[in-house]
């Protein structure tokens, strides 16, 4: 078996493993590695394996039984003639002695670094490969994929002689929990952690090296609240790996490592062609230099004229070991040779290089103004984390009062302000709006300034100064100039935001034909969204929306613009979600935010994913996209979404049975979630109806389901913040309201035909329940078929709907009540709550139907040691939830007589004086 990988990956971490595990086992290792001069030295990792089995062993003890033909790999070894030299005739001498000295046992054979191996050593391998399997052996390998070696192996594991494994770079999840176990922390920052993986490129033995040199120089401390880091870990370079770049760079001699420098500056990547003006040196020299480099595992190349350092920390190691005025040297004559050409516009992949070399020539202004240059590039083309970088980057090279700070400034809002960084987007925009005015900027720009803080205060629900600041750049600015379309757009989506929907669409409406007739592309194809928004969450009018969304995607996809795309195939997500459709579009427009660092909207889409989990149930999914939805909410400072995830959260829980928690989770998020009546109803309406229903509690649930309703009127609004949130709840609030003897769905319109399919099937099994309960039992069964059916991707909510459906029609004499309580008592039981399985048992015994006996795992259901039957069984579970003997009996359709029996049966059989010491001695007990 080979282990391949390049130096520092962990080949000799898993070697060390291997050893352990032959030591438990009781096998006997024989251990050798090749080094840098093995090449010349036959025979030197076989050697090295062999000495170490045969020099604990006494030689009277195993000169009989040893095999002849070791003489090549241990010369004077033995009495009498050697035979000659023959790899053959080694390696067949090597399978012999690891039976001798295994003994039965089994023999693992390691040999480390085979990269360095003599020719003769890989003839040896190769023969064992092909017979190994003749003894108790294993030989296990260690090789970077490089020399004769490679294509050795290469050939073994094509004709199946070899297991080979190659040892991929750690991803950046499991470098986070390296740099954990090594801190010996449960949580680490992310800053340190997107640090060490930035420098240590998944290689682990980097990642140790580098944590130790941080810590060991007092950048990286431990403080009561956590780790800390001073400053960027790209600063620091393991001293062990620096030594090596040193060692190898003396081996190019003066004229190549001088060609190794200029390389160096140029950056991790370059072209050879720059080479020979930067080091002053000729081509031939650089050819020289370039191949030794390769050899020595320094540069790879990557084609076309181009060359690039194997490993990041190699570029540091080499400038570090350069004077600063060395560099800078260096740095001023490339730019140079690279800016010759004339004062032609730049190319757009040669500004990256330019503003890189300017920063190490110490050439600030040039600096800034190319990292300006870079980060607008960065913007227009959809990558908003790097331009938000990138401008930082430029800002901080100047001084603040100067042209070009206010220049990468005014960038970095606008990426901030594309990102929604509301917390960066105030600070930031304050301070440009301060310089603007000292330096008596022109208008449209201040304005420009003034919309990105009006769609700050926007996203944190500042709604008040939102619309103050849009007034104000309106005063700026003169009629048919773009801004002015832009800070109306914004003063619609304030308006959409405020409910008041008549103003938000005139406003769209009047944006579009404005940047229609201008050719305004992308406020287009905002005010489309905004209207699809409209006709999706206002008027619940899904056709008309997606006429929208469908017309705003191909204007974005013909124009080029991946921002607007990716916000509509958020919208169209939605869409997706109420018609119970793929997640596809909105798992897209995940990646898209993600790549091009638009930071709400990730949060959003996350939010979405939650919900779209939580409708089918799979609440371990729910829970991982709502916490992650809720950390960057809070981290990016969107109040409204923060709070709304909140309360998702919250739903998840009620929906695994914990109603105590669920409403603490609630009180939590309501406490955070301001004075919007929509938005608390958002959080309360489904987390408590939903706790109080798997509690299989109706009355509570209705009363829950009155209290939210209260607080929609209040918001003088029937809008659903998100289609499958309150959506939930204005479709279980129809059928809890049905079952509980009020036909009530939605007020406000008539929802019957409603597009959203979860609204539309749960309004149909209300509807059934009230025409059974009104003797109309063709059509309650033909109300509730259709409901039902289209639920099958909404199992939890189905398998409830049935529960509370069959007890009316039970009472009412329609439908098959006896089919659905067996099916959603199979569901609910294995997977709960059990109150509501619970439930369905009851009824079916009610409706005489025979019932199985409860599962003896179940918690709920059974003690350990005990003899109870499942009617004893539920009647243990809610007087352990503290119920009474009258609202057992109600629960369980009991007499309150028969479930005091229960209770004197159950007290007998647990030896429990009492009802108190009955609720403590139940499993699960709180």
């Amino acid at each position: 078996m080979f282990l391949v990988g390049e130096a520092g990956i962990g080949k000799s971490r898993l070697v060390a493993e291997a050893v352990a595990e032959a030591a438990r086992r009781g096998a006997v290792v024989l251990a050798g590695r090749a080094t840098a001069t093995g090449a010349a030295v036959p025979y030197q990792p076989l050697t090295g394996a062999l000495l170490q089995g045969l020099r604990s062993r006494q030689w009277a003890e195993i000169a009989e039984t040893l095999p002849s033909g070791l003489a090549a790999a241990l010369p004077g070894f033995g009495e009498g003639p050697n035979p000659p030299a023959s790899p053959v005739l080694l390696a067949e001498a090597v399978l012999r002695l690891a039976g001798v000295l295994g003994g039965g046992r089994g023999t693992v054979l390691i040999l480390e670094d085979l990269h360095w191996a003599d020719a003769d050593t890989l003839a040896v391998l190769d023969y064992l490969a092909d017979n190994a399997h003749s003894e108790p052996l294993l030989v296990l390998v260690t090789s970077r994929p490089e020399g004769e070696a490679s294509a050795l192996i290469d050939t073994l594991q094509r004709r199946s002689a070899a297991q080979v494994s190659t040892l991929a770079p750690l991803t950046f999840a499991e470098v986070g929990e390296m740099v954990a176990s090594c801190l010996g922390a449960d949580v680490v920052p992310a800053s340190i952690i997107e640090g060490v993986d930035a420098r240590a490129e998944g290689v682990p033995f980097l990642v140790e090296e580098l944590l130790a040199g941080l810590v060991n120089q007092g950048r990286l401390v431990q403080a009561p609240s956590g780790w800390q880091l001073d400053q960027d870990p790209g600063q620091h370079i393991p001293l062990s790996f620096a030594q090596t770049v040193a060692d190898r760079l003396a081996k190019l001699g003066p004229a190549g490592a001088a060609v190794l420098r200029a390389a160096a500056v140029l950056g991790r990547e370059f072209d050879w062609h720059r080479l020979p003006g930067v080091a002053r040196v000729n081509e031939d020299d650089v050819f020289a230099a370039l191949s030794s480099a390769i050899d020595l595992q320094l540069v790879e190349k990557t084609g076309r004229g181009r060359f690039r350092f194997r490993h990041a920390l190699t570029v540091d190691a080499i400038l570090a070991g350069l004077l600063d005025p060395q560099r800078a040297r260096l740095a001023g004559q490339a730019l140079d040779t690279l800016t010759s050409g004339g004062t032609k516009p730049m190319p757009a992949e040669l500004v990256e290089l330019a503003a890189h070399l300017a920063v190490h020539a110490d050439r600030g202004i040039e600096a800034a103004r190319y990292l300006t240059d870079e980060a607008s590039r960065a913007l227009s083309a959809g990558a908003v984390a790097t331009a938000a970088a990138t401008a930082r980057r430029a800002s901080n090279l100047v001084p603040e009062s100067s042209a070009e700070a206010t220049a990468a400034t005014r960038v970095l809002l606008s990426a901030l302000s594309a990102a929604g960084d509301t917390g960066a987007i105030d600070q930031v925009g304050r301070r440009l709006l301060q310089q603007q005015q000292d330096q008596a900027a022109p208008p449209e720009e201040q304005a420009a300034v003034r919309l990105a803080l009006a769609k700050g205060a926007h996203a944190s629900l500042d709604l008040d100064r939102a619309r103050r600041l849009c007034e104000e750049a309106l005063a700026q600015v003169p009629p048919a100039v773009q801004i002015r379309t832009e800070v109306n757009l914004a003063l619609a989506e304030v308006a959409f935001s405020a409910h008041q929907h008549a103003a938000a669409v005139a406003g769209a409406e009047a944006v579009l034909a404005e940047a229609d007739a201008r050719g305004y592309v992308e406020l287009a194809c905002a005010a489309l969204d905004l209207l699809g928004r409209y006709r999706l969450l206002v008027t619940v009018e899904l056709e008309r929306a997606e006429e929208h969304l469908l017309d705003s995607l191909r204007r974005a996809e013909q124009a080029n613009l991946p921002l607007c795309r990716a916000r509509v195939l958020f919208q169209l997500g939605q869409l997706d979600m109420a018609h119970w459709r793929s997640r596809a579009r909105l798992h897209e427009a995940r990646a898209l935010a993600e790549d091009f660092g638009l930071l709400a909207l990730t949060a959003e889409i996350d939010h979405l994913l939650a919900i779209c989990h939580l409708s089918t149930h799979d609440l371990d999914g729910a829970s991982r996209y709502a916490e992650r939805a809720l950390a960057e909410a809070r981290r990016y400072r969107l109040g409204e979404l923060a709070a709304i995830v909140a309360g998702v959260r919250a739903t998840i829980t009620a929906a695994r049975g914990q109603r105590a928690q669920a409403e603490r989770e609630v009180a939590d998020a309501l406490a955070a979630a301001g004075p919007s009546p929509q938005i608390r109803a958002a959080i309360s309406g489904s987390a408590l109806v939903w706790a109080a229903l798997a509690d299989d509690d109706l009355s509570a649930a209705v009363q829950r389901i009155a209290d939210t309703r209260a607080l929609l009127r209040a918001a003088s609004a029937t809008v659903l913040v998100q289609p499958l949130f309150l959506a939930l709840f204005h479709g279980v609030a129809a059928v809890m309201l049905a079952a509980e003897g009020t036909h009530d769905l939605m007020p406000g319109r008539d929802w019957a035909e409603t597009d959203d399919l979860f609204l539309r099937a749960s309004f149909c099994v209300a509807r059934a329940i009230a025409a059974g309960r009104a003797g109309d039992t063709d059509q309650a069964n033909a109300l509730f078929a259709a409901g039902d059916g289209a639920l099958a991707k909404a199992p939890w909510l189905q398998a409830v709907y049935r529960r509370y459906a069959a007890e009316t029609a039970l009472a009412d004499g329609w439908g098959r009540p006896r089919d659905w309580l067996t099916e959603a008592e199979q569901f609910l039981s294995g997977c709960g709550p059990e109150p509501l399985a619970r439930a369905c048992r009851s009824l079916l015994r009610l409706a005489g139907a025979p019932v199985r006996r409860a599962p003896r795992d179940r918690a709920d259901n059974c003690h350990p040691g005990l003899a109870l039957t499942t009617r004893e069984a539920d009647v243990m579970a809610l007087v352990r939830n503290g119920l009474t003997n009258k609202q057992i009996a109600g629960r369980l359709y009991l007499s309150t007589r028969t479930v005091e029996k229960h209770v004197e049966r159950i007290l007998a059989k647990t030896g429990s004086a009492n009802r108190t010491a009955l609720a403590a001695l139940a499993p699960g007990a709180q």
